[in-house]
């Protein structure tokens, strides 16, 4: 009986799984070229495919990330207004993406003053690549599902927690904690007086293995991303999540 027990026990420690984390930066991204500034209230999301999708508020449009750059998703609208919203002030609208009740669509939609919308359902084709399709207001109205992206777990118990700033900013802290919701890692802390402000943002891959997200900070001295007569920065991190098992 005692030899029965001290297998049964035995058997039980090797069947229990121990996981570590930890996180690189792999990219730091300027926002999409517009000379109305840099990111300001953008929503992104990762696609199936891996890659990420962001609705420029300042470039105001719909945009892909391939090879570091920001490439427009979207051609040339229908509306001919649309396709010039750097020429004039008085013009500018504002754009929101949002997940879809189709499974891994998004959609999509682009107002300006004095014009209707103009509504697109966002999918990755049968070629694997992302495809905005134009679509009637109709369609949006009925597929359009509340919030944007996976949510804010990950794997192994690991999870993503956001808290206000409490030194006065309106920002926000992003870190990853464990399934007791214990500290593991503070996502702004790699960037000197750095904190969150866009929480559309936070947007991470199917894999649950990368993180992106803009950070306002100051950088360092003689830093390549100070910007002339700018304490702080808004810059786009992708942070690489590896898990050991």
């Amino acid at each position: 009986m005692k030899h029965k027990l001290m297998i049964m026990f035995f058997l039980l420690l090797v069947s229990v799984q121990v996981f570590s984390i930890s996180v690189e930066i792999e990219q730091v991204i300027d926002a999409p070229p517009s000379r109305w500034g840099t990111y300001l209230n953008d929503s992104a999301a990762y696609a199936k495919n891996g890659e990420l999708l962001l609705a420029g508020s300042r470039a105001l449009n719909l945009f892909v990330l391939k090879d570091g750059q920001w490439v427009r998703l979207i051609e040339k609208y229908k509306i001919e207004r649309y396709n010039h919203t750097e020429e004039n002030d008085r013009f500018r609208g504002v754009n929101y993406l949002y997940n879809s009740t189709v499974p891994e669509e998004f959609v999509y939609y682009i107002e300006m003053a004095q014009f209707p919308k103009e509504h697109y359902r966002v999918f990755v084709n049968d070629e694997g690549e992302l495809e905005a399709e134009w679509v009637s207001e109709e369609y949006f109205d009925s597929h359009k599902f509340p919030g944007l992206g996976l949510g804010l777990s990950l794997r192994s118990g690991y999870s993503l927690k956001i808290t206000p700033v409490e030194d006065g900013y309106a920002g926000f802290l992003v870190d990853i904690v464990g399934k007791k919701e214990q500290f593991i890692y503070r996502f702004a802390d790699q960037f000197r007086k750095g904190y969150m402000q866009d929480i559309g943002t936070i947007a991470t891959t199917p894999d649950r293995d990368h993180v992106a997200m803009v950070i306002d900070f100051w950088p360092e001295e003689h830093s390549p991303y100070q910007r002339f007569g700018y304490k702080y920065v808004k810059m786009l991190v992708i942070f690489k999540i590896n898990y050991d098992e």
